[in-house]
């Protein structure tokens, strides 16, 4: 073997006796290592859990409850007393004047009175008319709304009326003077109501009285008579006296009148309007209302 050749075979075994001389010291250092890595971890680790080395995150402001809205009451809801019915009744021909004077050809007339003496006006509603009066139409405020009670006109019933509507009893008269409050010899104190209507071959005339049920205007039939005419010379034929179903004798039906218009006449004037009283009046709209506001300004309790 050359010299050459034996250096390097030294010098090979020196670098191998070397790398095993370092293997305890590198072996230690990996170990050192690995415990300091696993060290960090855990301290990472409590770190974490217990918050330190972080600015806490401040705990969310509670949110207020919103307030509650107001409750709304509607105005048709309220006890009729709570009321004003004049606006109450303004407020209704208002937004059914269209409706209204459909059914009723045209409104003639305006009128409020006191017709049960309940303390709560009624609205009186002339109609267009026919023949020799006009048809009444009669609103009263029941649970704080404006219903119909009576009408001359089926289809103002049909429309507006209430659980208190009269189908049988209607009043047909020529003005306010139709109504009369009246005091009886025994003291009875009420409003009573003559209607009449016809034409050249059948005429009716009616007596009623106004009276009060579960808080609404009732009228209550007195006397009727009907009578045929010959239309060429106006004689009368025949006259039936009835009180609803019952017959009653001329004798009875003059007796119930007799009574009637004998009776004290407290003077009581019915606060209404025609159209034809005053420029202002009219069976348009404004007309319609300027009768209403002026019916009411006029008004004055019957008792």
């Amino acid at each position: 073997m050359s010299a050459e050749g034996t250096d390097c075979r030294v010098a090979s075994l020196l670098a191998i006796r070397n790398s095993i001389a370092l293997f305890p010291a590198l072996w230690y250092n990996a170990c050192i290592m690995k415990k300091t890595i696993l060290f960090l971890l855990v301290l990472c680790l409590c770190c974490t859990a217990c918050g330190c080395g972080k600015t806490a995150a401040p705990a969310p402001t509670p949110t207020a409850a919103p307030a509650p809205l107001p409750e709304l009451i509607p105005t048709t809801a309220l006890p009729a007393e709570e009321h004003d019915e004049f606006t109450l009744y303004r407020d209704f021909l208002e937004l059914n004047f269209v409706p209204l004077t459909t059914c009723c050809g045209f409104i003639s007339g305006v009128g409020l009175a006191d017709l049960d003496l309940d303390g709560t006006a009624e609205l009186i509603v002339f109609d267009a008319g026919a023949s020799s009066s006009m048809g009444v139409q009669f609103f009263d405020v029941i649970n704080g709304e404006v219903v119909c009670v009576s009408a001359s006109r089926t289809e103002v019933g049909t429309l507006f009326a209430g659980t208190n509507f009269d189908k049988r009893h209607y009043v047909d008269a020529v003005d306010f003077s139709a109504f009369r409050l009246i005091e009886l010899a025994d003291g009875q104190l009420f409003f009573t109501a003559s209607s009449m209507n016809g034409d050249d071959t059948l005429r009716f005339s009616e007596r009623f009285r106004f009276g009060c049920r579960e808080g609404a205007l009732t009228l209550e039939c007195l006397c009727t008579a009907n009578s045929g005419y010959d239309p060429e010379t106006g004689e009368c034929r025949y006259t039936v006296y009835t009180l609803d179903d019952a017959t009653l004798s001329e004798e009875e039906y003059a007796g119930i009148n007799a009574a009637l218009d004998s009776a004290a006449d407290m003077g009581y004037t019915v606060s209404g309007c025609f159209s034809w009283e005053s420029d202002s009046y009219g069976t348009d709209y404004p007309g319609v209302m300027a009768m209403f506001d002026a019916a009411a300004a006029a008004y004055v309790p019957a008792v």
